[in-house]
């Protein structure tokens, strides 16, 4: 008889299994139950052994640990109820062979590869676009927001000189007059006054003071069309998560690098690793066509084969140029260590590979190398690692910048984490940590239970992530994204 179980913060559970000529007798249920009992029957005594083995990893790979006589035992579960690596084994390290590939030579320890040739590029000289209806237009216009409180319906009459400067065309000055008489202070509900100044003054102006806090930034949007483009450009900068929805409508080179970081969440990252982030994207999301036929505008074999190789490159090679210290709080020789299915645990240099790649910006998915780190590792152990890694960044503070440490509970977390994150997410609201700043978990199977705590763009519990659709962006966008990236050589 082998028996395995299971025990997390909500359930503790066995299963076990005899081999029986060709018979199997099966029984399962709550540890100090009696269970329930089934008799499975095969061809012959080979076969019922082939598929006592299956059931056996299946087991395994949902986390169950073998408890039998002679095998290495794992009875209790740890504080926050997942389960430590296997006594017999616990703190034996792996060996270098023992390793996924992936953290026996990560890829970006190795040597850089060969410079490409820089590749001189030009914008392309593609007029700006915009897509919406009147209806769209009309109520993008009419949406209200408010960013600076109280909010102050007085009407600004503008500076007294501002009527004589436009008199004579003198955009500058009307922007200097305006902003000396907005002073210092937040624009608040100024956004009327400025937005109905005669163009050119109001696209201007509203460029100049587009890092401060506006109300209803929509109807001067609305309004000015093309025209607020360079403005939008400024709000993206400032704070993507809030303003990205307003971009939707453009497609504009100017916005391809503050959108590019946006979408690939990389806004302290260079140029290049957000432009080959979304230059990724866009061709995953099926515009792979579009980026083509961008790519063959500048009439340059060079740029075409760069593109191609680009999009084809291994996805372990896909890493940001640089790669910065992993932070204070990252101590994981502090934690329980992530167990192999033969027992062993993680060494220190694995662990700070987890940590790198953990870290790295995502797009739509997390970097290839988390899932060889998943299919090497018992999922109770990554469980227990991503929650106290979770625990140590929120001690720290829970630096919006760090989001990463949450995330990690989408990539290894099990249901029973999920279970205890709820209520840590309500409560977020009040509390330090602002939820409104951290990522929505990736989309994959161990999530399934993470899905009912999202929070994406400062939605609450249930609230689902903001999508736009890539298409959006169109050709203008991918030509600057592909001379952003500056070095195309093959």
């Amino acid at each position: 008889m082998r028996r395995f179980e299971y025990s997390d913060d909500v359930s503790s559970k066995f299963w076990q299994v005899d081999h029986a000529g060709s018979d199997l007798h099966i029984g399962f249920g709550r540890i100090g139950s009696a269970g329930q009992r089934q008799c499975k029957s095969y061809a012959d005594s080979a076969s019922a052994g082939a598929a006592m083995e299956k059931l056996i990893r299946e087991k395994i790979a949902k986390g169950y640990v073998e408890t039998s006589a002679g095998a290495v035992i794992e009875p209790t579960p740890a504080a926050g109820g997942i389960a430590p690596c296997a006594a017999a084994s616990h703190n034996v390290p792996a060996s270098l062979e023992e390793l996924p590939p992936v953290l026996a030579a990560p890829p970006w320890t190795k040597p850089a590869r060969k410079n490409h040739t820089i590749l001189a590029l030009k914008p392309l000289a593609l007029a700006p676009i915009a897509r919406w209806t009147p209806e769209e237009r009309q109520a993008m216009c009419s949406t209200t927001r408010y960013d600076v409180s109280p909010y102050n319906w007085r009407r600004y009459e503008g500076p007294p000189d501002a009527e004589a400067a436009m008199a004579v065309g003198d955009v500058d000055r009307v922007v200097a007059l305006w902003v000396d008489y907005l002073g210092n202070d937040k624009i608040g509900s100024c956004v009327d006054s400025v937005t109905d100044l005669p163009a050119p003054f109001n696209a201007a102006l509203l460029t100049a003071v587009a890092k401060r806090e506006i109300n209803s930034p929509g109807y001067a949007i609305g309004t000015l069309g093309l025209a607020s483009v360079p403005a939008l450009a400024i709000m993206i900068e400032r704070r993507p998560a809030i303003e990205l929805p307003y971009a939707k409508y453009f497609g504009a080179t100017e916005l391809a690098l503050p959108v590019a970081r946006a979408y690939a969440s990389q806004k302290n990252n260079s140029a290049r690793d957000a432009a080959v982030a979304v230059l990724r994207l866009l061709a995953s999301g099926g515009h792979e066509a579009v980026l083509t036929q961008v790519a063959s505008r500048y009439r340059q074999e060079a740029v075409e084969t760069a593109l191609r190789a680009l999009l084809d490159d291994d996805p372990l090679e896909r890493f940001p140029s640089k790669i910065a210290p992993l932070p204070a709080f990252w101590q994981p020789g502090k934690w329980p260590r992530p167990c192999l299915f033969n027992g062993k645990v993680l060494p220190d240099a694995a662990l700070d590979a987890i940590g790198v790649m953990l870290r790295f910006p995502r797009s739509d998915h997390p970097y290839a190398g988390i899932d060889q780190v998943r299919q090497a590792c018992t999922p109770s152990s990554l469980s227990r690692f991503a929650w106290d890694l979770f625990s140590a960044w929120t001690a720290a503070g829970g630096d919006p910048g760090e989001n990463w440490a949450f995330t990690a509970l989408g990539l290894f977390g099990s249901d029973g984490i999920a279970r205890k994150l709820t209520p840590l997410i309500r409560a977020w609201p009040g509390e330090q940590l602002d939820p409104g700043l951290i990522v929505g978990m990736p989309e994959h199977e161990p999530e399934q239970r993470l899905k009912e705590v999202r929070v994406v763009d400062g939605d609450t519990v249930n609230g689902k992530a903001a999508r736009y659709p890539l298409s959006t962006l169109g050709a203008i966008v991918a030509s600057e994204l592909i001379r952003d990236m500056q070095d195309l050589g093959a």
